[in-house]
């Protein structure tokens, strides 16, 4: 039997890849200011603001705000937790609980571009140990109940989501802080 050439396709013409459009420049804040009496002076270099700043730092500022209020949330829930199983042990203790208040108030407080980084680091730095902390018993908690799965998890199961949703809001507020610091 004879085979049949293939027939032959006419090549396919890409068209030329088009750039996307470039941003107009931004404005540039005048270097020189005139008085009454017209003489010119150059502004000094502490006036003129820094919005690249601003703009760049808006946006891990805007969703570190976010995962506070998250984490105040399921905060104002801990005391009403019912007593059960599991009631007499605290994953975080009240010192912590204060401490975590006391860096949500710092955070809350600085501005975009933070007037206090260190105090706000070590804000950071302090939610990051107690989430380090709380996803370590967690890790334990999951292994124990993968041990025995039917007795360590009947215990924590109704626990569980809260105490993932109080570390998951941990890590993001440690990982916005240190995008916006970066």
């Amino acid at each position: 039997m004879k085979q049949r050439r293939p027939k032959r396709r006419k090549p396919f013409r890409q068209l030329p890849k088009r750039l996307p459009p470039t941003p107009p420049p931004p404005e540039q804040a005048p270097e020189e200011i005139e008085d009454d009496e017209g003489t010119v002076e150059p502004l000094p270099i502490a006036a003129i603001p820094d919005i690249r700043t601003e703009v760049i730092r808006a946006a891990p500022y805007k969703q570190m705000l976010s995962w506070i209020e998250v984490l105040e949330a399921l905060i104002a829930e801990l005391p009403k937790q019912r007593p059960g199983v599991g009631h007499n042990l605290q994953l975080i203790a009240d010192d912590e609980l204060q401490s975590i208040t006391k860096c949500i108030i710092i955070l809350k407080h600085q501005p975009v571009v933070p007037t206090a980084p260190d105090d706000a680091r070590a804000a950071g730095s302090t939610l990051k140990k107690i989430g380090e902390r709380l996803g370590t018993y967690l890790d334990a908690c999951l292994l124990e109940a993968s041990k025995s799965a039917g007795k360590e998890l009947g215990k924590r199961l109704a626990q569980l989501p809260y105490w993932l949703a109080i570390w998951y809001a941990l890590n993001n507020i440690v990982q916005s802080v240190a995008a916006w610091l970066h």
